[in-house]
């Protein structure tokens, strides 16, 4: 398996190599961070921010992954949404409770919620309580405050990695026992995937806003 990443604007992985599976060959890895490092984009979608803690780039690339706490460093935002890290050690491994319907918030302004409510109800989502990793070059998007924490974690943040761009998100789970998913029927999901692809590709963003994008108290499905 030897891709030529640098044919494309965005890679989009899935991947989830916990519980013993395959990691990519050295010659990929490689290939990879030079896609990245020289400007390609790459959307890290849920689950692929649990996979490859044993490789020091991919957890550059993320910022924060699926790890034990004595990883790294974990990032908290304050009532007042000013960034707390965690170091390496405190608080807890990653970790999350059930899948909610949850008022997500926007921080700062980016590109790709440009028009975009400061706050929504995402759908069937899971908020990742203590991520941990470098967390270098990160900004955080968007957070949610996890229930039994009472704490508020990112659930969407960037790393640039040289020139590329890296989009995280814990949007978008599903599940074997999930046969009409409402979490990949979330109109906030579907709407920020496609900007974000954009803005990783490095094209215009459409700031135009679905009129079924959710308010701050009802999640928004879509038909499946």
């Amino acid at each position: 398996w030897r891709p030529d990443f640098s044919k494309h604007d965005v890679v989009l992985s899935g991947y989830n190599n916990l519980g013993g599976k395959p990691g990519w060959p050295e010659a990929v890895r490689k290939s990879f961070e030079t896609y990245v490092r020289d400007g390609g984009g790459f959307y890290v979608h849920h689950e692929a921010n649990n996979s490859f803690a044993e490789w020091p780039e991919y957890n550059r690339m993320i910022g924060l992954g699926w790890r034990d706490k004595n990883f790294g460093k974990a990032i908290v935002i304050e009532e007042d949404e000013s960034i707390l890290t965690i170091p390496s050690g405190e608080g807890e491994n990653t970790g999350h409770g059930e899948r909610i319907d949850v008022r997500v918030r926007a921080l700062g302004h980016h590109p790709i919620h440009e028009g975009l409510p400061r706050s929504w109800m995402a759908a069937d989502i899971e908020i990742y309580r203590y991520a941990r990793g470098p967390a270098a070059d990160l900004t955080v998007l968007a957070y949610a405050m996890d229930p039994k924490t009472r704490l508020r974690f990112p659930v969407e943040w960037t790393v640039q990695y040289g020139k590329g761009r890296v989009f995280v998100s814990t949007y978008g789970h599903v599940w074997a026992d999930q046969d009409d998913p409402p979490g990949m029927r979330c109109a906030a999901f579907q709407t920020l995937m496609t900007r974000a692809l954009k803005w990783l590709a490095k094209r215009p963003v459409d700031p135009l806003v679905p009129a079924d994008f959710p308010n701050e108290d009802e999640v928004s499905l879509r038909p499946w």
